[in-house]
């Protein structure tokens, strides 16, 4: 019993301590605030036609269900920018754009990661022009197919990538903030 109760805590311990760090970060800075009086939130995901046969083409999505939509999965390439390709590139979020037609109301968003497209995160989290050159490319792809924001799914950092993670969401979140016509939303899975 002791031994497996020490396996547990070694197993859970990581990922708590990851986001306490992360939240002690956010507790520090107001770009991280928790928007209050906000109405709660449908969110769902949509897996790129590309990506599977069997996702949901996007005419056949029903944008009434949602209050956010968020496609997966984009990437971060080794040059450390967001790499669309995974989703289809340019030309599917476009597609993905139109569903705003249907729905003026609705907020849409990528997601970066997912279990296979974490590969250089890492990498990129760790150097500081490595991270704005990410959150510069990520926000010019947001803002040329007029997305509303995107959503961080490193799955599964380890704990020594808390703090630089952390970094990466409150820079994040700064530069977002700072677009033209509007914040972007930043979410992280």
């Amino acid at each position: 019993m002791r031994l497996s109760s020490r396996l547990y805590k070694k197993r859970l311990f990581p990922p708590v301590l990851c986001i306490a760090l992360i939240a002690s970060q956010c507790l520090r800075d107001a770009a991280c605030e928790w928007p209050t009086g906000s109405p709660f939130k449908h969110i769902c995901y949509l897996t790129s036609p590309k990506n599977s046969s069997s996702a949901l083409p996007f005419e056949r999505v029903d944008v009434k269900l949602c209050s956010h939509i968020i496609l997966g999965f984009a990437t971060v390439s080794p040059r450390y920018s967001i790499d669309l390709a995974p989703l289809g590139g340019e030309q599917a979020l476009t597609a993905f754009a139109a569903l705003r037609r249907r729905n003026p109301k609705i907020k849409l968003m990528i997601s970066v990661g997912g279990g296979a497209g974490d590969r250089n995160f890492k990498e990129m989290v760790a150097k500081t022009a490595r991270r704005y050159r990410f959150i510069d490319s990520a926000r010019s792809a947001l803002e040329a197919a007029g997305l509303d924001g995107l959503d961080l799914d490193w799955e599964f950092p380890r704990i020594f990538d808390a703090v630089p993670f952390a970094r990466l969401i409150k820079e994040m979140s700064r530069q977002f903030r700072k677009t033209a016509d509007r914040p972007l939303i930043l979410s992280v899975a």
